[in-house]
């Protein structure tokens, strides 16, 4: 009876340690796995950001122009020049305007529907009325702002309807628009220069 108990408490470990031994090696299993899933989110983290990314850079447009008093039609002697940047990114479509040296105060910028050398009618206001907000009454100086389909005027003469934004910005796109300032001694514009795609674009229009 006593060898008997004895292979039995035997036995009993045996199992005890098979048993210790596979709770182990699941518990192994299962922290191996769980880490490995961890580092699959915190890799796939920075990829799925940088695919967002990428697609908000490949609907993002941009547009650019320089302007002076030699792209006026016609030309105005002047030291005014500035630096007009655009982008419209899904939509949403912003503006920069950086100007300096103008004979006087600007009064009013707008995007003109024309080629190069051409004179075209307002189309898109930047300050000064068409919704936006009264220029700077200054000689120099950065406005920035938002530009929406309020904004569009026309011109109706040349088949863009007030509000039609899809229309000016086709303009835009096929580089029939250029950039122009007023002020109070060239009513007509001090300077212009011709809107093209990219970034930091031209030394003036066509």
């Amino acid at each position: 009876m006593r060898f008997g108990g004895l292979a039995a408490l035997d036995k009993a470990k045996i199992v005890l340690a098979s048993n210790k031994e596979e709770f182990i090696m699941k518990s192994s299993t299962i922290g191996f796995w769980a880490l490995a899933a961890l580092a699959a989110c915190l890799l796939a983290a920075p990829a799925a950001y940088s695919q967002a990314e990428l697609l908000a850079n490949q609907h993002t447009e941009r547009f650019s122009a320089r302007l002076s008093g030699s792209e006026e039609v016609p030309p105005i002697n002047t030291a005014g020049s500035a630096d007009f940047e655009m982008t419209n990114q899904q939509g949403t479509i912003t503006f920069s305007l950086t100007f300096s040296d103008l004979s006087s105060p600007l009064s009013v910028a707008h995007l003109h529907f024309a080629p190069g050398k051409v004179a075209g009618g307002v189309m898109i206001f930047l300050c000064g009325g068409g919704g936006q907000p009264a220029c700077p009454a200054t000689t120099e100086g950065t406005i920035t702002g938002t530009i929406t389909a309020a904004n569009v005027t026309g011109p109706t003469t040349q088949g863009v309807n007030p509000g039609d934004l899809d229309s000016a910005l086709e303009a835009v796109r096929d580089g029939l628009s250029y950039a122009n300032m007023h002020t109070a001694n060239f009513g007509g514009g001090e300077i212009r220069g011709q809107v093209r795609r990219g970034s930091g674009h031209g030394r003036g229009g066509d």
